[in-house]
């Protein structure tokens, strides 16, 4: 376990293929990737974070802050739930369970989960039109998600990445970013 770093940074305008005007009034979506589980065997679904991961938990309530976020939602993952859970708390937020943000399933492909994950984000983008909203999932799923807006992330990209990596995605109803 090392230092738990966070930084935030805000995407210039080249990086929003819609242009900045409208990036603005679009649903802005912090997704999520769970804090550091606990090893072992122990059942998936179940699996709690470790004891650096209620860390990584922790030092994310500030840091998610000043987001403003109008809802949570995550996966119902004992990890994905530890994560944000303290958020929820602090912002006096409600904690939404949504099943499809759980982990893949067996034999489901890459393009099977990112499909899922833009059917999925896209509902809550036309639920919460304009407003701020934080997604807790798995990195399978966050990667997924992302070769969606960004076809040269790959399995390198995506192996760099470590837990409770945040992306910000500026999302225009269903057509995406």
């Amino acid at each position: 376990a090392g230092d738990i770093r966070l930084r935030r940074t805000e995407p210039d305008a080249s990086s929003f293929p819609c242009g900045r005007q409208e990036a603005m009034i679009a649903t802005r979506l912090y997704v999520l990737r769970h804090a550091q589980p606990e090893s072992g065997d122990i059942p998936n679904r179940n699996r709690p974070l470790s004891e650096y991961g209620r860390l990584q938990a922790t030092a994310l309530v500030p840091f998610l802050h000043g987001l403003q976020c109008a809802a949570v939602y995550s996966s119902p993952f004992a990890r994905t739930l530890a994560t944000v859970r303290p958020y929820c708390i602090e912002e006096h937020l409600p904690l939404v369970e949504l099943e499809r943000l759980g982990e893949s399933t067996a034999g489901e492909t890459l393009p099977q989960v990112r499909d899922r994950m833009v059917e999925v984000i896209s509902g809550l983008a036309d639920a919460h039109p304009a407003q701020a909203i934080l997604v807790c999932t798995h990195g399978g799923n966050l990667w997924g998600l992302l070769t969606a807006v960004d076809a040269s992330f790959g399995y390198e990209q995506y192996h760099k990445r470590g837990t409770h990596d945040m992306r910000l995605l500026h999302w225009q109803g269903r057509s995406g970013i």
